[in-house]
């Protein structure tokens, strides 16, 4: 009797755990359910874990779920084991073709149903698709000369754009309504690339004004590189700091049918007046220059003002060229080109 009263005592008690275990579940706030894995391909045969996942609003997961599930039998067979939680299930394939796996989860509150896709193929499908996977010999072989032959062919290709880098600058022609900035000390000539420009305008004919605080420089330069006929389409004027001056002159050489106007004047310019002022000065005239279709030269020397003031008036022309010196050689590079593709490399000018 005693022994009868014991085990009732034991499966009440169990009974009152499994309850209180019901209504954890069904008091968890479940929004979201899913399978795991919810694609799987298995050869017939094979067998697969299924796991019901839900989460709470906090996004926590929990495994307090008890699926009811429906599928195929003619592709997929559920395997029995009392070892498994009650969230997860085993199956086997045992037919070839795609099927769904479906899951309806009930909770206190709502009632969800997730699906998986298993895919099911034979053995012999197994085998031809490893069989691709696998390289032969002879493609191997065809893909190591292939990578061969693009590293010969990248390495003559960067040998012979270096090759052409090392060749002597030349100077390109100016482009009409073109605004261009030569950077330099005073000692790495960029006056004189600036006065080849301008010979080669004079040259094919064009009406060229120089706007200069040392007008003797340039006009023995011209003197000596160019005939009387070009010199006739040369005009050289003495600048003065006066902003407003210096515009007036601009407007005057445009009256005489200047086609090109230097300004080497900018490094004076930036020691003597206000930077704000001077940059609204180069953007107006540079615009006022472009609608006429007038090309524009500047030069600047970067010691007469900040790295940042430099970067502001680079913005505002369409090419930028660099020059230094570096014993008895001269080098300059391109930094900014609206019209193609620049090379930051130093080359050699003569």
């Amino acid at each position: 009797m005693r022994l009868t009263a014991l085990l009732l005592s034991f499966l009440m008690l169990a009974l009152f755990i499994h309850a209180q275990n019901i209504d954890e579940c069904k008091n968890v706030s479940i929004i979201r359910v899913e399978i795991i894995p919810n694609s799987v391909t298995l050869v017939v045969g094979e067998k697969q874990e299924f796991t019901i996942m839900g989460y709470d609003t906090y996004g926590h997961s929990t495994f307090c779920l008890l699926p009811a599930w429906e599928y195929d039998p003619a592709k997929l067979q559920k395997v029995t084991s009392s070892n498994l939680p009650r969230q997860i299930a085993v199956f086997e394939g045992v037919g070839i073709g795609s099927t769904k796996l479906i899951a309806t989860v009930t909770t206190l509150r709502r009632s969800f149903k997730v699906n998986a896709t298993v895919n099911i193929i034979s053995k012999e499908i197994q085998a031809l698709q490893t069989d691709k996977k696998q390289p032969t010999r002879t493609s191997t072989n065809y893909l190591f000369y292939i990578v061969i032959a693009l590293i010969i062919l990248i390495a003559f290709f960067i040998y012979f754009r270096r090759r052409r880098q090392k060749i002597k600058f030349q100077l390109p022609s100016l482009l009409k309504g073109s605004a261009i900035m030569v950077e330099g000390p005073i000692e790495s000539k960029k006056n004189e690339i600036c006065y080849n420009l301008l010979k080669k305008e004079l040259e094919d004919g064009k009406k060229v004004a120089i706007i200069t605080f040392s007008p003797d420089e340039p006009k023995n330069w011209f003197m000596r590189n160019v005939g009387k006929s070009a010199m006739d389409n040369l005009k050289i004027i003495e600048a003065t700091d006066d902003l407003t001056e210096l515009g007036v002159m601009i407007s005057e050489a445009l009256s005489n049918g200047a086609q090109t106007i230097f300004l080497p004047i900018l490094s004076v310019l930036l020691l003597r007046a206000d930077f704000r002022n001077v940059a609204d000065f180069v953007s107006f005239n540079i615009n006022k220059l472009k609608k006429k279709k007038v090309s524009s030269i500047f030069t600047l020397e970067p010691e007469s003002t900040t790295r940042i003031n430099i970067s502001s008036l680079e913005l505002l022309v369409d090419f930028v060229a660099e020059t230094k010196v570096e014993g008895a050689t001269h080098y300059i590079k391109i930094k900014k080109s609206i019209e193609e593709e620049i090379s930051i490399e130093w080359k050699k000018y003569a």
